[in-house]
């Protein structure tokens, strides 16, 4: 896999989540699309906080996955996968 198609491949996942974010934040309040932002968060909800006492590093990781999240992600690989802007 050359790296022109995974560069390719983290631009199409990075456009698919930020789609499948806003598409969830948007359809929150609308009846019959509030079922796109379900989800659940995954990861360290508290900061894990490492003081050395000259420097003080805070690592913390959380994922936010909804249903429109995936459901964009796998529609933006897939149109990506048959859709390239250059010939290989």
């Amino acid at each position: 896999m050359s790296m022109r198609n995974v560069l390719y491949t983290v631009f199409l996942i990075c456009a698919g989540v930020v789609v499948g974010s806003c598409v969830a934040n948007a359809t929150a309040s609308v009846p019959g699309l509030s079922w796109l932002g379900y989800g659940l968060s995954l990861g360290i909800t508290e900061p894990l906080v490492l003081n050395l006492g000259v420097i003080s590093l805070t690592f913390a990781l959380t994922f936010n996955l909804s249903v429109s999240v995936v459901i964009f992600l796998a529609i933006f690989l897939l149109i990506g996968r048959f859709f390239k802007p250059w010939r290989s």
